[in-house]
């Protein structure tokens, strides 16, 4: 079994207490799950709305995104809404799935390229349309960002060996701090391989 490394960070829009977005990363004996919740809006009202979903989401582990997703829509009602994306990497055989609804961005570091998984449109409890699972395997040296749509620009970065260097909890600070704009919630989980 490879060690996986992961962080996240979370930085409200400025002027605001409180953050809509929502990252948490959670593990059990088989998989390490990564979600990103955006709430809608900002402040207080955005933050009620994330924290509902967050609670909610320790009844629907799965290895199937998908389904998290799926259930979640059932178990909140049609007054919260949000962007999610769920990553599931299996501890063992470093297999990872994903599957997004709205705008969160979740791309995979390789060690030759980077690719860009997509979400599908809509949102979660107010708008919801059946996600999409994607796959893939990762291996050592190999990275995932997930990232609130308060991140800008992280395309054009260059020199991601070097990024990918770094310990996460530095990651994820430099790349919400460099990236993430201040007229909305930035928040970033990453995941790295050993």
């Amino acid at each position: 079994m490879k060690d996986i490394e992961s962080a996240k960070y979370n930085r409200p829009f400025l002027g605001e207490r409180v953050s809509g977005d929502l990252p948490i990363i959670y593990e059990d004996a088989s998989y390490i799950y990564a979600v990103l919740i955006d709430g809608l809006g900002h402040g207080e009202a955005a933050h009620k709305m994330s924290e509902t979903i967050g609670k909610e989401i320790y009844r629907c582990w799965s290895s199937n995104p998908s389904n998290i997703i799926s259930d979640l829509n059932d178990r909140i009602g049609k007054s919260i809404g949000a962007a999610i994306g769920v990553l599931v990497i299996s501890k063992n055989k470093l297999n990872f799935y994903y599957s997004g609804l709205g705008n969160i961005r979740c791309k995979v570091i390789g060690i030759e390229n980077t690719e860009n998984l997509t979400s599908t449109d809509g949102i979660l409890g107010m708008r919801y349309r059946s996600s999409k699972d994607q796959e893939g395997s990762l291996s050592s040296g190999e990275m995932v960002l997930l990232c609130s749509d308060g991140i800008n620009g992280l395309d054009n970065a260059q020199n991601w060996h070097k990024l990918a260097a770094l310990k996460c909890t530095t990651i994820v600070r430099r790349i919400v701090n460099k990236y993430g704009t201040d007229l909305d919630d930035s928040s970033c989980i990453a995941l790295k391989i050993f």
